[in-house]
């Protein structure tokens, strides 16, 4: 256990000593969730990249390598840093009911923590793509597999040419342990659900939400079952939302204070987000076409500058490079390509696809708000505060926000569509997990537009 906290405390750190140059951070636990999550991402590319260079990460050249980046990060020019102050002033005190509801979140966070590591895990995904993954990667890295044998071994997994961010930090954390053990596994998905509502909380308090009514939504959050259920499985899901959400909303602090550091640190987790599931590639080509609205929007009010498109271009480049990885690791694992769902969709008859568009809305609205046991009143309150309060819905920020609700609405249409098989019968599976992906947009949303004007 004492070694997992160093392995993290040294993620901490490269996160922490890349962050603080160009952001103030709302408060300490804010500061605490950014770097780690920046840092476990930074080093899941240190660590393939280590691979694809034919070095072995032991523990002996993690802590050299970190050693050598700290010395880099910790000496950086002062001229290369904003001057920031450490945490924005924050006039506002709990009152006793966020202080209760902030006790119940703490207690039910304890015992989701025993529970995903006392148990035996109960997601079949779990054991089928994550795992596997995980002690090929493992396996391979204390042996010092090449990166194209460890890629082609992933096709004994399910679902062999998914990304790697999740297998890479369990890894990390078996590498400081000296052997693999179930325990790295389970214990890195409540770990990042509770960043997760350290960031929601403090991203609302960053769009000037009163803090006892942000903390109220991010108690609404912390308490949805679905939520807390995937929390304890040990799949993907909250990692990727997790990573999603924070690229987007610090898009979104880009669009609301143009401060372009916000626009640095959304690329950077656009990258994660899509080193952690397939659904990242979409998810960030929806990053980017949000971003391309906002340059529309301000070359309309004739407010663009060279700077922007410039910066534009860097983001899409950047991430046009990362698909470029990812699918040069893809080519690497073997797995054919599956075009031939796409053709599928074109050779249905319109008819039919019409009526499988129609059937996929009508299951996805009869989840949104006759799923109640899963995904609490959620979408009611989204419906609720859209209406009484539709030309606040409609403006700058919250619209681009609106905007991406839909489009990945309109994204898991599009999924499904191409789901080789019958989809129907698939979709009581998974459409609640792809809900999971935005339910934090939602509620983010929905606290935007139920703010009181100033």
């Amino acid at each position: 256990m004492s070694m997992i906290v160093i392995a993290l405390v040294l993620a901490f750190l490269l996160g922490f000593l890349s962050i603080r140059p160009i952001l103030t951070c709302t408060n300490k636990f804010e500061t605490w969730a950014l770097s780690l999550m920046l840092g476990l991402g930074l080093m899941s590319f240190f660590m393939i990249f280590g691979i694809a260079l034919g070095i072995s990460m032991t523990q002996g050249r993690w802590i050299i390598l970190y050693g050598g980046v700290f010395l880099i990060l910790f000496f950086i020019p002062r001229r290369f840093c904003l001057k920031l102050p450490y945490f924005i002033e924050q006039p506002q005190q709990w009152n006793k009911v966020s202080k209760g509801l902030l006790c119940v979140l703490g207690l039910q966070t304890c015992y989701l923590f025993i529970k995903t590591c006392s148990l035996h895990f109960k997601h079949a995904d779990a054991l089928t793509t994550w795992i596997i993954k995980a002690k090929i990667l493992y396996y391979g890295l204390i042996q010092g597999a090449p990166l194209s044998e460890i890629a082609a071994n992933m096709k004994y997994s399910y679902q062999g040419h998914y990304p790697l961010l999740v297998p890479s930090i369990v890894t990390y954390l078996n590498v400081f342990l000296g052997a693999w053990h179930d325990f790295a596994f389970k214990f890195i998905f409540p770990l990042y659900a509770v960043m997760l509502l350290i960031l929601f909380y403090s991203f609302l308090v960053r769009m000037r939400i009163e803090k006892n009514k942000a903390f109220i939504f991010t108690f609404f959050l912390g308490t949805i079952q679905f939520f807390v259920e995937h929390s304890a499985w040990a799949v993907s899901d909250i990692v990727f939302t997790s990573y999603y959400f924070v690229s987007f909303i610090f898009l979104l602090f880009f669009i609301t204070f143009k401060k372009y550091h916000f626009l640095y640190l959304s690329l950077l987790f656009s990258i994660f987000t899509l080193w952690t599931k397939m659904e990242g590639i979409p998810s960030v080509i929806l990053n980017i076409g949000i971003l391309f609205l906002f340059m529309c929007h301000i070359f309309l009010k004739k407010k663009l500058v060279k700077f922007d498109i410039f910066n534009f271009f860097v983001y899409v480049f950047v991430c046009a490079c990362f698909f470029k990885f990812y699918f040069y690791y893809k080519s690497l694992t073997g797995v054919p390509e599956e075009r031939g769902a796409i053709l599928s969709v074109f050779s249905r008859p319109f008819d039919q696809l019409l009526s499988d568009v129609l059937f996929i809305i009508r299951y996805h609205f009869k989840t949104f708000f006759g799923a109640t046991n899963k995904w609490n009143i959620s979408f009611y309150i989204l419906l609720f505060y859209s209406v009484i309060n539709y030309r606040k819905a409609l403006k700058s920020p919250q619209v681009y926000l609106l905007a991406c609700i839909f489009l990945n609405f309109c994204l898991n249409i599009i999924i499904y569509l191409l789901l080789p098989g019958n989809f129907r019968e698939q979709m009581g599976m998974s459409i609640n997990r792809l809900i999971l992906h935005i339910i934090p947009f939602v509620l983010f949303y929905t606290a935007l537009v139920s703010q009181e004007e100033a």
